[in-house]
């Protein structure tokens, strides 16, 4: 029971009625109720949580499904073999599931979306397909350490260095959600393979499959907010981190974030650290930038601040140039 509010979701025709998420706002009683019912059901959750599955979890940030594909690529990178991960993308994962299955997997009730418990059904469902996976011993693994299906709540990275084997993960991953009655849109699940190096980077023939339909082969995608690239060491990354905190500070200038005739600088250093440090850094303890790739940021950085203090963009010369004019 509440007030339900449509939302656009940024994306096609702001006509078609498919393109807006229901949001319901929810009275405080109802909100102090589903407290007390996740106090009750959240040891039981975490208890049965696949250690794969990252999503929703507390004290732990979603971004920690990621590290476990950093530390397989790095570790194949040592090895100099290729890796081939498969991002896989449900559609409309919570309205799709069918209350069925999250009474199934969770037997409390079907909440509704937006609400305190929202998360735990969709959590509980999506839950059971990792664990499949590590059970089958199938595709990545660290040492003796399975990580061949790192989750956040739906969104689920299957890898491995076999392409044979990820095709049977893939299968297993389709099959679960034929019978959870959700689905896998092969136009947007795609796979990526990951070179040890530059010479490396022959594109793979196999035809990876979901159903009937071939999954596209890609040299970039987004996982998590993060850029991933098939190149090592591509600056790409960090150029997508600048151009959207290029955007983030822009959108921040009516409200006057800028040199001349805007705040004073202290209020200004603080809403730039706040809304904009963050967006410029995300991610980087994944990517880990050196050389090169470290100064494109240090460069944005330093040019924002001169922005913001209404100092001049000046270059400096070659010391070299000096010399020439000592000597003419």
């Amino acid at each position: 029971m509440g007030l339900l509010t449509p939302v656009f979701k940024n994306k096609g025709s702001n006509k078609n009625a498919t393109n807006y998420r229901g949001i319901t706002i929810m009275p405080i009683l109802l909100k102090l109720i589903e407290s007390v019912a996740k106090a009750k059901v959240q040891p039981k959750i975490l208890k049965e949580q696949n250690r794969l599955q990252r999503g929703f979890t507390e004290n732990s940030a979603p971004m920690n499904c990621s590290f476990f594909i950093e530390e397989f690529i790095r570790e194949c990178s040592d090895a100099g073999k290729i890796i081939y991960i498969a991002l896989l993308d449900a559609k409309s994962a919570f309205d799709v599931v069918t209350h069925e299955s999250i009474l199934r997997k969770l037997y409390i009730a079907g909440v509704k979306q937006g609400g305190i418990l929202s998360r735990r059904p969709v959590q509980a469902v999506h839950q059971q397909s990792p664990k499949d996976i590590e059970h089958s011993g199938l595709g990545a693994k660290i040492r003796s350490i399975c990580c061949a299906a790192p989750t956040c709540a739906d969104d689920v990275a299957l890898m491995s260095d076999n392409p044979e084997e990820l095709q049977v993960l893939i299968n297993m991953a389709y099959n679960y959600s034929r019978r959870e009655r959700y689905k896998l849109q092969p136009v947007k699940s795609v796979i990526l393979p990951v070179y040890p190096n530059r010479r490396k980077q022959q594109e793979p023939s196999f035809p990876w499959s979901i159903g009937n339909s071939i999954m596209p082969i890609v040299s970039q995608t987004t996982h998590m907010g993060v850029l991933r690239t098939s190149k090592p060491d591509d600056p790409n990354p960090l150029y997508e981190n600048v151009k959207k905190a290029r955007r983030a500070m822009y959108s921040l200038m009516p409200a006057g974030l800028h040199g001349k005739n805007g705040l004073d600088i202290q209020s200004l250093l603080h809403i730039f650290n706040i809304y904009v440090i963050p967006v410029l850094l995300y991610g980087l303890e994944l990517v880990t930038p050196t050389g090169k790739n470290l100064d494109i940021i240090d460069i944005f950085h330093k040019k924002c601040i001169k922005q913001l203090l209404s100092l001049q963009q000046v270059q400096l010369r070659p010391p070299y140039t000096f010399f020439l004019d000592n000597y003419q």
